[in-house]
């Protein structure tokens, strides 16, 4: 973080589960030190979470929480998230909570993400009225492996857009073109926990060029590829050898039905016009240390 003094958000994600990392306390105080904000809009699974890091979360303005949970009642959310406790992550979500009241702070924003499979599907409305009893938004995910647990009807509830951001609406399966994964590319590229480029939270089989930690964030996300999937993904370039794009099932189905990326929109407001300046730092600062004050009268006044 010192060594990239532009990088104000970052998002904690892996293919496992961050709240297992023995150090993860010490890494969400030092980015709130830092005036970095920290989310986990990915997922955890928040079964395995010590109470200490349950506070320091909301005492250090962890900014969001996607929380895995693929059902309504024990014996259905654990046969997906086998050897999970559906009780265990209700408790921990309730202790969150409690903490949230105590330090009387917004933040950590929850969201309910259910993975629809066939075995779980007919608890999707018994699971929208815990949420909201636990202040959590709620939103439905699509499983990738449509030969596991096959969704029973014709159609499918699916998400629209970023999954964290946004309710489920009823769309055919070869229909869904993930905008918001795409979208990553510009609004929040991933990066490995070895500096490899990802580009978005799908790729896992290639990367966009110069490692991160070895060339700096600011010239790793500048790189030629990085461009250039950028122009593909928009319909203004023809796939290319080497760009993790080129083999992406969301890339070809974009590209077979010509549905392109629209242009992302530019941010509004005096915080947008602050990070656009390099300046997205002060804005974290800010936020931590007035935002329960500020945050009223911003949207009040609607400059946010």
């Amino acid at each position: 973080m010192d060594a990239n003094p532009r990088v104000s958000e970052v998002e904690l994600s892996n293919w496992g589960e961050i709240f297992l990392n023995p150090d993860i306390q010490r890494i969400i105080e030092y980015a709130y030190q830092r005036n970095v904000a920290l989310s986990a809009w990915n997922g955890a699974n928040f079964n395995h979470v010590r109470e200490s890091v349950l506070e320091a979360m909301v005492r250090y303005k962890f900014r969001a929480i996607t929380c895995s949970i693929d059902g309504a009642s024990s014996g259905v959310y654990e046969l997906y998230r086998r050897n999970g406790d559906f009780g265990r992550v209700i408790d921990n979500i309730r202790k969150l909570n409690a903490y949230k009241r105590r330090w009387k702070s917004r933040y950590p924003k929850l969201w309910w993400q259910m993975v629809v499979f066939g075995h779980n599907e007919h608890e999707i409305g018994a699971a929208r009225g815990p949420a909201t009893e636990l202040g959590m938004g709620f939103v439905l995910k699509t499983n990738w492996d449509d030969s596991y647990s096959p969704l029973r009807g014709e159609r499918a509830a699916m998400p629209a857009g970023d999954a964290p951001r946004a309710e489920a609406y009823s769309v055919d399966r070869d229909e869904l073109l993930s905008d918001g994964i795409c979208h990553q590319l510009w609004n929040e590229p991933q990066i490995n926990f070895d500096g490899t480029v990802l580009g978005c939270c799908v790729n896992t089989w290639g990367s966009f060029g110069e490692n991160a930690f070895e060339v700096g964030l600011e010239r790793a996300l500048g790189s030629e590829k990085l461009s250039y999937a950028k122009e593909m993904l928009s319909g203004r370039a023809s796939p290319k050898a080497g760009i993790p794009c080129t083999t992406c099932s969301s890339y070809l189905s974009r590209a077979r039905t010509r549905r392109w990326l629209p242009p992302v929109p530019a941010r509004r407001g005096v915080m947008a016009f602050l990070r656009r300046r390099g300046m997205g730092r002060l804005v974290v600062w800010i936020d931590n240390r007035f935002g329960r004050f500020l945050v009223p009268v911003v949207r009040l006044l609607r400059i946010s």
